[in-house]
């Protein structure tokens, strides 16, 4: 090495040590100021966002209405399946579909106990307004009712709702009091106590609660005989719930109020009125028998020659 060399090495290594000090401690100054800072979002491999959360509260028992398989449901029409056994579906979107929102419905509803659905449904909707035109606008929605069960069948489950683990599915026909016209609902599962008829002559006559969301409102033949047709079962219609089981209750006071107050005060009335017809009746019979009589005893009496 020279001697020019030698004297400019020191120069050069109080020039360079700044520039070789930073140059190591630079990642270890980037590290700890990164240690301070929040942590980034982060997100999945693919970039997709991330999931939302579940709902909770009330919202978690609503139903998403604006899936396209809900508008499948034919509202005042008949079930596309046979109404005894197996249900047997032509193959046409139409029926497809609905029955897929058939199945999604009961799906949804297993979800949560009984108590729950009955818990948050809605309260405020009575039978008559699942008859009328603006019905439509309680579709999907969770309803409240009470009345007399008076008809349970088991009925044939999908092979998607056997696949989600559903065995049996049962056809509850209740009458909400004070109605003549039932309700129809599906559910998954009985109560303790409670079963199907083994016959569709058995009576039945049991007070119970559902929470089930409205499908539609379908047609179905009545064991009501046809005046004008001989032989024909009429038409009828019913709204249509879907739920997860029924709940047994005690009859209500209402129940027996209302025998007391509507149909017990008609039979009593009619009773006293067709006696008093009997008795009226009875007085006018006697009253011309008695004339009659006296007119025979006058005439066997009196003399019909004395005049003569």
């Amino acid at each position: 090495m020279s001697r020019f060399a030698a004297r400019r090495l020191p120069c050069l290594t109080r020039k360079l040590l700044p520039v070789l000090l930073l140059a190591f401690a630079g990642p270890a100054l980037a590290q700890e100021s990164t240690d301070d800072l929040p942590p980034l979002t982060q997100e999945s491999p693919s970039g997709a966002a991330p999931a939302p959360a579940a709902p909770t509260g009330a919202a978690k028992y609503r139903i998403e209405k604006g899936l396209s398989m809900f508008a499948g449901i034919r509202d005042d029409a008949i079930f596309p399946w046979a109404d005894t056994g197996p249900r047997n579906l032509a193959d046409t979107p139409a029926d497809q579909m609905e029955e897929r929102a058939y199945d999604e419905v009961l799906r949804h509803a297993r979800q949560f106990t009984a108590a729950e659905l009955e818990a948050n449904a809605r309260k405020d909707v009575a039978p008559k307004d699942l008859y009328q035109n603006g019905r439509l606008s309680y579709k999907l929605e969770l309803i409240y009712f009470e009345g007399w069960l008076r008809r349970l069948r088991r009925a044939e489950p999908t092979e998607i709702l056997k696949a989600s683990g559903i065995a049996d599915v049962y056809e509850a026909w209740i009458f909400p009091d004070g109605n003549i016209d039932p309700i129809c609902v599906f559910v998954t599962e009985l109560p303790p106590g409670l079963a199907p008829q083994e016959r569709p002559t058995d009576t039945m006559n049991r007070w119970v609660s559902v929470g089930g969301y409205y499908f539609k409102t379908m047609r179905y033949e009545s064991n009501q005989l046809s005046r004008e047709v001989k032989g024909e079962h009429l038409t009828r219609r019913a709204p249509v719930l879907m739920a997860r089981s029924l709940t047994l209750q005690d009859e209500p006071e209402s129940a027996g109020t209302a025998w007391r107050q509507s149909f017990l005060p008609l039979v009593i009335g009619g009773a006293a009125t067709m006696a008093l017809a009997i008795i009226g009746l009875s007085w006018y019979f006697r009253r011309g028998d008695a004339a009659i009589k006296k007119e025979l005893d006058r005439n066997l009496t009196t003399n019909p020659f004395e005049n003569g």
